[in-house]
Protein backbone atom coordinates (compact mmCIF):
# COMPACT_ATOMS: atom_id res chain seq x y z
CA UNK A 1 0.00 0.00 0.00
CA UNK A 2 3.05 2.55 0.86
CA UNK A 3 4.42 2.04 -2.56
CA UNK A 4 0.88 2.11 -4.45
CA UNK A 5 0.56 5.57 -2.60
CA UNK A 6 4.03 7.03 -3.33
CA UNK A 7 3.85 6.15 -6.95
CA UNK A 8 0.18 7.58 -7.01
CA UNK A 9 1.69 10.48 -5.52
CA UNK A 10 3.33 11.40 -8.78
CA UNK A 11 0.05 11.73 -10.45
CA UNK A 12 -0.90 14.91 -9.01
CA UNK A 13 -4.38 15.84 -9.42
CA UNK A 14 -5.27 12.54 -10.13
CA UNK A 15 -4.78 11.50 -6.72
CA UNK A 16 -6.28 13.61 -4.32
CA UNK A 17 -7.42 13.72 -0.54
CA UNK A 18 -10.92 15.66 -0.61
CA UNK A 19 -11.96 18.49 2.19
CA UNK A 20 -13.97 16.20 5.07
CA UNK A 21 -16.40 18.60 4.35
CA UNK A 22 -17.35 17.39 1.06
CA UNK A 23 -17.49 13.44 2.64
CA UNK A 24 -16.45 13.09 6.55
CA UNK A 25 -16.35 9.57 5.54
CA UNK A 26 -13.07 9.73 3.27
CA UNK A 27 -10.94 11.44 6.10
CA UNK A 28 -9.45 8.68 6.87
CA UNK A 29 -7.95 7.84 3.66
CA UNK A 30 -7.12 9.80 0.42
CA UNK A 31 -9.06 8.91 -2.50
CA UNK A 32 -7.81 7.67 -5.99
CA UNK A 33 -9.25 7.95 -9.58
CA UNK A 34 -9.96 4.27 -10.03
CA UNK A 35 -8.83 4.43 -14.21
CA UNK A 36 -5.72 5.66 -12.98
CA UNK A 37 -5.60 3.45 -10.18
CA UNK A 38 -6.55 0.80 -12.14
CA UNK A 39 -3.07 1.67 -14.81
CA UNK A 40 -0.57 2.12 -11.84
CA UNK A 41 -1.79 -1.60 -10.43
CA UNK A 42 -1.21 -3.17 -13.19
CA UNK A 43 2.34 -2.09 -13.99
CA UNK A 44 3.14 -3.00 -10.67
CA UNK A 45 1.64 -6.52 -10.93
CA UNK A 46 3.43 -6.64 -14.39
CA UNK A 47 6.61 -5.38 -12.91
CA UNK A 48 6.51 -8.39 -10.23
CA UNK A 49 6.44 -10.85 -13.07
CA UNK A 50 2.36 -12.03 -12.01
CA UNK A 51 -0.28 -13.14 -15.04
CA UNK A 52 -3.46 -11.09 -14.46
CA UNK A 53 -6.38 -13.24 -16.10
CA UNK A 54 -9.10 -9.79 -15.89
CA UNK A 55 -12.79 -10.12 -15.70
CA UNK A 56 -12.63 -14.35 -14.65
CA UNK A 57 -14.83 -15.93 -11.90
CA UNK A 58 -13.58 -19.00 -10.68
CA UNK A 59 -16.65 -21.77 -11.18
CA UNK A 60 -15.10 -25.02 -10.14
CA UNK A 61 -11.71 -26.59 -9.29
CA UNK A 62 -9.94 -29.22 -10.11
CA UNK A 63 -9.40 -32.56 -7.61
CA UNK A 64 -7.57 -35.42 -6.97
CA UNK A 65 -8.75 -36.81 -3.85
CA UNK A 66 -8.96 -33.97 -1.26
CA UNK A 67 -6.14 -31.60 -3.11
CA UNK A 68 -6.54 -29.24 -5.30
CA UNK A 69 -4.53 -29.38 -8.72
CA UNK A 70 -6.05 -25.97 -9.73
CA UNK A 71 -9.30 -23.51 -10.29
CA UNK A 72 -11.35 -23.37 -13.17
CA UNK A 73 -12.46 -19.91 -14.41
CA UNK A 74 -14.81 -18.48 -17.27
CA UNK A 75 -14.77 -15.36 -18.94
CA UNK A 76 -16.10 -13.69 -22.31
CA UNK A 77 -13.20 -16.07 -23.82
CA UNK A 78 -14.86 -18.92 -22.37
CA UNK A 79 -13.84 -21.81 -19.75
CA UNK A 80 -10.13 -22.11 -18.69
CA UNK A 81 -8.36 -24.04 -15.72
CA UNK A 82 -5.18 -22.87 -14.12
CA UNK A 83 -3.17 -25.48 -12.53
CA UNK A 84 -0.84 -25.39 -9.58
CA UNK A 85 0.60 -27.45 -6.75
CA UNK A 86 -0.46 -24.43 -4.40
CA UNK A 87 -3.91 -22.52 -4.41
CA UNK A 88 -4.71 -19.02 -2.15
CA UNK A 89 -8.12 -18.47 -1.94
CA UNK A 90 -8.39 -14.28 -1.44
CA UNK A 91 -12.44 -14.33 -2.89
CA UNK A 92 -13.10 -13.06 0.33
CA UNK A 93 -16.67 -15.78 0.04
CA UNK A 94 -14.14 -18.57 0.77
CA UNK A 95 -15.43 -19.44 -2.83
CA UNK A 96 -12.71 -22.10 -3.87
CA UNK A 97 -12.53 -23.64 -0.50
CA UNK A 98 -16.07 -24.47 -0.16
CA UNK A 99 -15.74 -25.47 -4.17
CA UNK A 100 -13.07 -27.93 -2.82
CA UNK A 101 -15.24 -29.13 0.44
CA UNK A 102 -13.00 -27.01 2.93
CA UNK A 103 -14.03 -26.91 5.97
CA UNK A 104 -16.47 -23.52 6.71
CA UNK A 105 -18.36 -21.54 9.15
CA UNK A 106 -20.73 -18.85 8.65
CA UNK A 107 -22.30 -17.12 11.44
CA UNK A 108 -21.60 -16.17 14.63
CA UNK A 109 -20.51 -18.83 17.40
CA UNK A 110 -22.45 -19.34 20.65
CA UNK A 111 -19.79 -17.72 23.42
CA UNK A 112 -19.26 -20.90 25.34
CA UNK A 113 -17.38 -22.42 22.29
CA UNK A 114 -14.10 -19.98 22.35
CA UNK A 115 -14.92 -18.13 25.51
CA UNK A 116 -15.79 -15.16 23.63
CA UNK A 117 -16.91 -12.36 25.85
CA UNK A 118 -18.69 -10.40 22.62
CA UNK A 119 -20.28 -13.34 21.23
CA UNK A 120 -24.32 -13.94 21.30
CA UNK A 121 -25.12 -17.09 24.51
CA UNK A 122 -26.62 -19.02 21.70
CA UNK A 123 -24.96 -19.47 17.62
CA UNK A 124 -26.90 -18.01 15.05
CA UNK A 125 -26.70 -16.81 11.57
CA UNK A 126 -25.75 -13.55 12.04
CA UNK A 127 -23.18 -11.55 10.02
CA UNK A 128 -21.72 -8.29 9.93
CA UNK A 129 -23.79 -6.60 7.38
CA UNK A 130 -22.71 -5.08 3.51
CA UNK A 131 -22.20 -1.39 2.98
CA UNK A 132 -22.93 1.24 0.15
CA UNK A 133 -20.93 4.84 1.39
CA UNK A 134 -22.23 7.38 -1.07
CA UNK A 135 -21.86 11.24 -1.03
CA UNK A 136 -23.12 14.40 -2.90
CA UNK A 137 -21.46 17.59 -4.26
CA UNK A 138 -22.74 20.83 -5.11
CA UNK A 139 -23.11 22.31 -8.11
CA UNK A 140 -23.33 25.46 -9.65
CA UNK A 141 -26.96 25.61 -10.31
CA UNK A 142 -29.82 23.89 -9.53
CA UNK A 143 -29.89 20.01 -10.31
CA UNK A 144 -33.49 18.79 -9.96
CA UNK A 145 -34.28 15.34 -8.42
CA UNK A 146 -36.92 13.18 -7.33
CA UNK A 147 -37.48 9.33 -6.52
CA UNK A 148 -41.05 9.45 -5.24
CA UNK A 149 -40.91 5.35 -5.91
CA UNK A 150 -38.09 4.93 -3.34
CA UNK A 151 -39.04 7.26 -0.91
CA UNK A 152 -41.11 4.86 0.97
CA UNK A 153 -37.77 2.54 1.59
CA UNK A 154 -35.49 5.33 3.36
CA UNK A 155 -38.23 5.07 6.08
CA UNK A 156 -38.35 8.39 6.59
CA UNK A 157 -34.83 9.09 6.56
CA UNK A 158 -33.22 12.38 4.91
CA UNK A 159 -29.44 12.10 3.86
CA UNK A 160 -27.33 13.83 1.99
CA UNK A 161 -24.62 11.43 2.02
CA UNK A 162 -24.29 7.56 4.01
CA UNK A 163 -20.63 6.54 6.00
CA UNK A 164 -20.38 2.93 7.18
CA UNK A 165 -23.34 2.77 8.94
CA UNK A 166 -25.73 2.60 5.79
CA UNK A 167 -25.49 -1.07 6.33
CA UNK A 168 -27.82 -4.10 5.32
CA UNK A 169 -27.62 -8.23 5.60
CA UNK A 170 -27.07 -8.65 8.74
CA UNK A 171 -30.12 -11.08 8.49
CA UNK A 172 -29.79 -11.98 5.49
CA UNK A 173 -27.80 -14.63 3.98
CA UNK A 174 -25.11 -13.19 1.98
CA UNK A 175 -24.48 -15.36 -1.21
CA UNK A 176 -28.27 -16.06 -1.94
CA UNK A 177 -30.07 -12.07 -0.94
CA UNK A 178 -26.81 -10.73 -2.11
CA UNK A 179 -28.57 -8.77 -4.94
CA UNK A 180 -31.75 -7.60 -2.46
CA UNK A 181 -29.23 -6.32 0.08
CA UNK A 182 -27.63 -3.75 -3.07
CA UNK A 183 -30.64 -3.33 -3.99
CA UNK A 184 -32.30 -2.53 -0.70
CA UNK A 185 -29.38 -0.15 0.54
CA UNK A 186 -29.87 1.64 -3.55
CA UNK A 187 -33.78 2.64 -2.23
CA UNK A 188 -32.91 3.78 0.94
CA UNK A 189 -30.28 5.62 -0.70
CA UNK A 190 -32.26 7.55 -3.84
CA UNK A 191 -35.14 7.97 -1.33
CA UNK A 192 -33.26 9.40 1.59
CA UNK A 193 -31.68 11.81 -1.14
CA UNK A 194 -35.29 12.57 -2.70
CA UNK A 195 -36.76 13.56 0.50
CA UNK A 196 -33.66 15.42 1.35
CA UNK A 197 -33.91 17.73 -2.02
CA UNK A 198 -37.33 18.63 -1.11
CA UNK A 199 -35.06 21.27 1.47
CA UNK A 200 -34.32 24.28 -0.95
CA UNK A 201 -30.98 24.36 0.70
CA UNK A 202 -29.97 21.00 -0.85
CA UNK A 203 -31.20 22.36 -4.29
CA UNK A 204 -27.61 22.38 -5.79
CA UNK A 205 -27.34 19.14 -4.82
CA UNK A 206 -26.19 15.94 -6.56
CA UNK A 207 -25.20 12.58 -6.10
CA UNK A 208 -21.66 12.29 -6.77
CA UNK A 209 -20.33 9.07 -5.76
CA UNK A 210 -22.37 6.07 -5.24
CA UNK A 211 -20.68 2.50 -5.91
CA UNK A 212 -22.77 -0.67 -7.01
CA UNK A 213 -20.73 -3.28 -5.47
CA UNK A 214 -21.62 -4.10 -2.33
CA UNK A 215 -19.30 -3.75 0.29
CA UNK A 216 -19.32 -6.96 2.14
CA UNK A 217 -17.57 -7.49 5.70
CA UNK A 218 -18.51 -11.02 6.57
CA UNK A 219 -19.35 -14.42 5.10
CA UNK A 220 -18.13 -17.99 4.35
CA UNK A 221 -14.92 -18.07 6.71
CA UNK A 222 -12.69 -21.52 5.80
CA UNK A 223 -11.20 -22.74 9.07
CA UNK A 224 -7.47 -23.77 9.60
CA UNK A 225 -5.58 -25.45 12.15
CA UNK A 226 -5.77 -22.35 14.37
CA UNK A 227 -9.35 -20.98 14.34
CA UNK A 228 -8.64 -17.42 15.61
CA UNK A 229 -10.85 -15.78 18.03
CA UNK A 230 -11.73 -12.71 19.88
CA UNK A 231 -10.32 -14.46 23.24
CA UNK A 232 -6.98 -14.11 20.90
CA UNK A 233 -7.52 -10.39 20.93
CA UNK A 234 -8.28 -9.90 24.27
CA UNK A 235 -5.59 -11.50 25.73
CA UNK A 236 -2.86 -10.73 22.94
CA UNK A 237 -1.76 -13.68 22.25
CA UNK A 238 2.03 -14.10 21.49
CA UNK A 239 1.48 -16.99 18.79
CA UNK A 240 4.94 -18.37 17.77
CA UNK A 241 3.97 -18.50 14.43
CA UNK A 242 2.20 -14.87 13.98
CA UNK A 243 2.46 -13.59 10.72
CA UNK A 244 0.12 -10.58 11.17
CA UNK A 245 -0.98 -8.09 13.15
CA UNK A 246 -3.66 -5.37 13.92
CA UNK A 247 -4.83 -2.91 16.47
CA UNK A 248 -8.31 -2.49 14.79
CA UNK A 249 -10.75 -2.62 17.45
CA UNK A 250 -13.14 -5.49 17.74
CA UNK A 251 -15.87 -3.72 15.26
CA UNK A 252 -18.71 -5.45 15.59
CA UNK A 253 -22.23 -4.43 14.30
CA UNK A 254 -25.90 -4.49 15.19
CA UNK A 255 -28.88 -3.03 14.32
CA UNK A 256 -30.34 -0.35 15.97
CA UNK A 257 -33.33 -1.25 18.49
CA UNK A 258 -36.10 0.11 18.08
CA UNK A 259 -36.04 2.73 15.65
CA UNK A 260 -37.41 1.13 12.76
CA UNK A 261 -35.23 1.99 10.24
CA UNK A 262 -33.41 -1.71 8.78
CA UNK A 263 -30.70 -0.04 6.77
CA UNK A 264 -29.02 1.80 9.80
CA UNK A 265 -27.07 0.42 11.90
CA UNK A 266 -25.05 0.61 15.14
CA UNK A 267 -21.30 -0.63 16.27
CA UNK A 268 -19.63 -1.47 19.59
CA UNK A 269 -15.59 -1.03 19.36
CA UNK A 270 -13.30 -2.30 22.35
CA UNK A 271 -9.65 -1.71 21.59
CA UNK A 272 -7.19 -4.18 22.91
CA UNK A 273 -3.92 -2.87 21.76
CA UNK A 274 -1.91 -4.99 19.27
CA UNK A 275 -2.81 -8.36 18.95
CA UNK A 276 -1.23 -11.26 16.42
CA UNK A 277 -2.68 -13.77 14.00
CA UNK A 278 -0.77 -17.12 13.37
CA UNK A 279 0.08 -18.81 10.71
CA UNK A 280 -1.95 -21.54 11.15
CA UNK A 281 -5.23 -19.49 10.35
CA UNK A 282 -4.35 -18.95 6.81
CA UNK A 283 -4.19 -22.47 5.16
CA UNK A 284 -7.01 -25.27 5.24
CA UNK A 285 -7.42 -27.85 7.99
CA UNK A 286 -8.53 -30.34 5.53
CA UNK A 287 -7.84 -29.45 1.91
CA UNK A 288 -4.06 -30.07 1.86
CA UNK A 289 -2.62 -27.66 -0.34
CA UNK A 290 -4.74 -24.60 0.16
CA UNK A 291 -4.67 -21.05 1.38
CA UNK A 292 -6.76 -18.54 2.47
CA UNK A 293 -6.14 -14.79 2.98
CA UNK A 294 -8.37 -12.13 3.27
CA UNK A 295 -11.62 -12.34 5.34
CA UNK A 296 -12.18 -15.95 4.50
CA UNK A 297 -9.11 -16.79 6.69
CA UNK A 298 -9.74 -19.07 9.74
CA UNK A 299 -11.41 -17.15 12.20
CA UNK A 300 -14.77 -16.84 14.59
CA UNK A 301 -17.21 -13.91 13.94
CA UNK A 302 -15.84 -12.08 16.87
CA UNK A 303 -12.31 -12.68 15.74
CA UNK A 304 -13.21 -11.47 12.03
CA UNK A 305 -14.11 -7.77 13.96
CA UNK A 306 -10.98 -6.12 14.01
CA UNK A 307 -8.62 -8.21 11.70
CA UNK A 308 -11.12 -7.54 8.60
CA UNK A 309 -9.78 -4.30 8.11
CA UNK A 310 -6.91 -3.92 4.68
CA UNK A 311 -4.15 -3.77 7.17
CA UNK A 312 -4.42 -6.63 8.73
CA UNK A 313 -5.99 -8.50 6.02
CA UNK A 314 -3.17 -7.90 3.31
CA UNK A 315 -0.63 -8.87 5.84
CA UNK A 316 -2.53 -12.58 5.04
CA UNK A 317 -2.05 -12.24 1.70
CA UNK A 318 1.92 -11.26 1.96
CA UNK A 319 2.36 -14.23 4.53
CA UNK A 320 0.46 -16.53 2.27
CA UNK A 321 2.32 -16.11 -0.87
CA UNK A 322 5.36 -16.24 1.21
CA UNK A 323 4.30 -19.30 2.58
CA UNK A 324 3.41 -20.60 -0.59
CA UNK A 325 6.90 -20.00 -2.10
CA UNK A 326 8.15 -21.88 0.90
CA UNK A 327 6.47 -25.03 0.29
CA UNK A 328 7.67 -24.77 -3.44
CA UNK A 329 10.90 -24.48 -2.19
CA UNK A 330 10.98 -27.33 0.14
CA UNK A 331 8.38 -29.63 -1.87
CA UNK A 332 6.35 -29.30 1.43
CA UNK A 333 2.38 -28.71 1.92
CA UNK A 334 1.61 -25.50 3.55
CA UNK A 335 1.07 -27.48 7.09
CA UNK A 336 4.21 -28.60 6.70
CA UNK A 337 5.58 -25.09 7.13
CA UNK A 338 4.38 -24.89 10.62
CA UNK A 339 5.71 -28.40 11.79
CA UNK A 340 8.53 -29.10 9.94
CA UNK A 341 10.14 -25.65 11.25
CA UNK A 342 10.28 -23.16 8.85
CA UNK A 343 8.10 -20.01 10.51
CA UNK A 344 11.10 -18.64 11.32
CA UNK A 345 11.81 -18.20 7.76
CA UNK A 346 9.08 -17.38 7.05
CA UNK A 347 9.04 -14.44 9.47
CA UNK A 348 12.25 -13.28 8.04
CA UNK A 349 10.84 -13.08 4.57
CA UNK A 350 7.69 -11.55 5.92
CA UNK A 351 10.55 -8.83 7.64
CA UNK A 352 9.01 -6.82 10.69
CA UNK A 353 8.97 -7.60 14.61
CA UNK A 354 7.16 -10.66 15.65
CA UNK A 355 6.97 -12.42 18.89
CA UNK A 356 9.92 -13.41 19.86
CA UNK A 357 11.59 -12.30 17.06
CA UNK A 358 13.24 -9.24 15.98
CA UNK A 359 13.23 -7.15 12.86
CA UNK A 360 16.52 -7.33 11.92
Amino acid sequence: CGEFMERAGKYGKQFSNPPESTCPARKWHPTVDPEWAKVLMDGMVAESGVDMFFHCWGVDVVQDGDKVLGVVFESKQGRQAILAKQVVDCTGDGTVGYLAGADWRMGREAKSEFNESFAPDKADNQTLGASLMWSSAEANTDMPFSAPWAEKWACGEKAVMGKWNWEYGLHHDMFKDAEWIRDRLLLAIYGAFSLAKKDPENSRLIIDFLPFILGKRESRRLMGDWVYSGKDVVEKVQFEDAIAAGSWSIDLHYDIPGDGIDFLTTCKQPHFGRYWIPYRSIYSRNVPNLFMAGRCFSCTHVGLGGARVINTLSQLGVAAGEAAALCRKYSIRPREVYTAGHVRELQANLGGDFPGVRDP
